[in-house]
């Protein structure tokens, strides 16, 4: 069996299209863009959900929602989602565990999440704010590594790009344009959410917001620069295997949703994702590929198998050959919301679009969206009718 270290690095609510490697205006990613070209690039990596909690749940277990039953992000997962939770068979740390490995987690999120990690921390030192610096988190991952026998899985889980970025210095312009923000809502519920998040981050334009979380996408950038480098300095890259992803996206400003990772339009669940595999060439690709593929990919590389969700990309990485046709989504926030996205279209139902997060509702009965003609989401074409609404029963 074939046991290289494994270094997983999850940046929640990381969106692709504010980085330079997809077009971005701004250059925020210039450590990425070179680990990018000793790598495998995915252009079209979705998230099964658009909250943390079912999407990492997906990431371990190989398992789509429906089948590991966890669907609603912390805190307004149910009861019965816990109880799931703790019957999930398969759990990628708990096997890499059992297979000899030191097992170690720079993350606070805790729950089902710590089963099979020897380390959970996210930070031996006490904190000011809401969440680890970026800096501060991978000072610990490397200091464990030095000391960590061989081989080794370590996820680190980087939050700064996590709205309001409180660990971003940014003083911003000074402008105000939030009276448009406000006006532009028309549910009193959703207006008085999108109002404290503006008095949270104190900044009140859409364009200094913006500004922040590319300022914030630069510091997790250079730092993950600095972990890479000193994997390569330590002459371990050669046999570990880096992966690089967004747990899901994030909502800006687009269709009517404010700083919030809401709803199942693309912003919301299309993130980034670089694959390094020790022995294989840099490359790109465009095919649909989903977090369920990651633990089998990593499974089929070093000769193991087990009965999951997802699919190995390893075919696909090596040969060019197709794995999938669709990803499926569910709205971590919404009471029920689900989606199933083709190359080409996307279909969305809600039975009860209410969501629990900025308590308004984004979805509504069924839509579906011609992703060729209209690839930012704006125009319901759905006839009654739809070759996708077999993938949703």
């Amino acid at each position: 069996m074939n046991n290289p270290n494994i270094v997983m690095v999850v940046i929640d609510a990381f969106r692709p299209d504010h980085l330079s490697l997809f077009g971005y205006k701004k250059e925020t990613d210039v450590n990425l863009k070179r680990i990018a070209k000793e790598s495998v690039l995915f252009r079209n990596q979705f998230s099964v959900a658009n909250g943390t909690t079912p999407a990492i749940t997906t990431i371990f277990s190989g398992l789509l929602p429906s089948t590991h039953g966890v669907i609603h992000q912390f805190p307004y997962t149910k009861p019965e989602e816990y109880e799931r939770a703790a019957k999930i068979a398969f759990w990628f740390p708990s096997f890499l565990k059992d297979r000899g490995y030191e097992t170690m987690a720079f993350d606070w999120l805790g729950e089902w999440f710590e089963k099979g990690f020897d380390y959970y921390k996210e930070s031996e030192e006490e904190l000011e704010g809401l969440f680890a610096p970026t800096r501060m988190t991978v000072d610990l991952a490397i200091s464990r590594i030095k000391k960590a026998r061989k081989p080794f899985f370590a996820f680190l889980h980087l939050w700064d790009t996590h709205f309001p970025f409180p660990n971003t210095p940014y003083k911003g312009s000074g402008a105000n344009d939030v009276d448009k923000i406000l006006h532009s809502i028309k549910d009193d519920k959703q207006r008085e959410y999108v109002k404290k998040r503006i008095e949270t981050i104190k900044l009140y334009s859409l364009d200094d917001i913006i500004g922040k979380y590319d300022e914030t996408i630069k510091i997790i950038d250079r730092e993950i620069g600095r972990l890479y480098d000193f994997l390569k300095q330590e002459e371990l890259l050669d046999n570990t295997i880096v992966i690089i992803l967004g747990d899901h996206g994030d909502v800006i400003s687009e269709h009517g949703i404010y700083f919030a990772n809401c709803g199942l339009f693309d912003e919301a669940v299309k993130a980034p994702m670089i694959i390094k595999l020790p022995g294989l060439k840099g490359k790109e690709i465009n095919e649909l590929v989903q977090n369920t593929d990651i633990v089998p990919t990593i499974l089929d590389f070093m000769g193991e198998k087990e009965a999951l969700d997802g699919h190995s990309l390893l075919p696909l990485i090596k040969d060019g050959k197709k794995i999938r046709n669709e990803v499926t989504l569910v709205d971590a926030f919404a009471n029920e919301v689900k989606a199933v996205r083709t190359d080409k279209k996307k279909l969305i139902t809600a039975t009860d679009n209410f969501c629990n997060m900025c308590k308004a509702s984004h979805h509504y009965g069924t839509e579906e969206y011609d992703l060729v003609k209209d690839p930012l989401e704006k125009k319901n074409v759905f006839s009654g009718k739809s070759e996708l609404l077999k993938y949703l029963k």
